[in-house]
């Protein structure tokens, strides 16, 4: 029993990275054209045309554009089964292995939107909030969850327009426009990281994220100066920053 109910789970994770590259693919084209139909179909994850569900499903070049399945389609299919795996059998004390897979598949689904379109996508918003929020009051009472969610919206919703303040500087002073360094979708994650961590973790879960996102931004930048490709006040991704450090806190809670 012990080992078929691990090839279930395996078999769920695999789903899963199936699931969150769809999502990867179809939805920033779905938000963008406004369209109920283009959620159900899946697309090519490099020209962003229809593709067929053999194409997808059985690893097809697309029938467009005759490219191959994109390394991010490669890279969700290795990774996220393992994540999944290992989620469900070792949780974070207080959280069931259940939950804890859940929620690695959903924030791998958002990290990959915010990677390549460096965007939080609404029709995903409110499944996170919820997902976290359940979460939250099954770990921590509701009154810590509520204020944790709080938290994390003042916090980095204070971030957000400190950015906004300091990019309307720069541009007045360099003449050019700017990338907003924190996106606003970045304080919808930091809702969703205060449902989960809860307060006062959730104050540590976004230092952590800023500590992280600073020193990968310090890394590409000596990358790039290296390769001669340096364009200044170049954005990241923060999302995946903040994701991480709940996944970390949740092991390592402060209190």
């Amino acid at each position: 029993m012990a080992i078929f109910h691990f090839i279930v789970v395996m078999v769920l994770g695999l789903i899963g990275s199936f699931l969150v590259n769809y999502i990867g693919d179809v939805f920033p084209r779905a938000e963008e054209k406004q369209n109920l139909k283009e959620y159900l179909s899946p697309v090519c994850g490099l020209c962003k045309e229809k593709i067929s569900w053999r194409s997808f499903l059985f690893f097809k070049p697309c029938n467009l554009c005759g490219q191959n399945k994109s390394k991010r389609f490669w890279l969700v299919l290795l990774i996220v089964p393992v994540l999944f795996i290992l989620e469900y059998y070792f949780p974070p004390q207080g959280v069931s292995g259940e939950w804890m897979a859940s929620l690695v598949l959903y924030f791998s689904a958002v990290a990959v939107i915010d990677i390549e379109e460096r965007s939080i996508l609404r029709s995903l918003t409110i499944f996170g909030w919820l997902l976290t929020f359940l979460i939250g009051i099954l770990s921590h009472k509701l009154s810590l969850t509520l204020l944790g969610g709080a938290s994390g919206l003042i916090i980095m919703l204070g971030l957000y327009y400190a950015g906004v303040f300091f990019k309307k500087i720069m541009e007045k002073q360099k003449g050019i426009e700017m990338d907003e360094a924190l996106g606003f979708g970045d304080v919808y994650i930091a809702v969703m990281a205060g449902f989960v961590l809860a307060f006062p973790n959730v104050i540590y879960g976004l230092l952590m994220a800023i500590l992280m996102g600073g020193l990968t931004s310090l890394v590409y930048l000596f990358y790039m100066l290296v390769k001669k490709e340096y364009k200044p006040f170049s954005p990241i991704p923060y999302a995946p920053f903040i994701m991480l450090s709940v996944i970390l806190i949740l092991y390592r809670p402060i209190y």
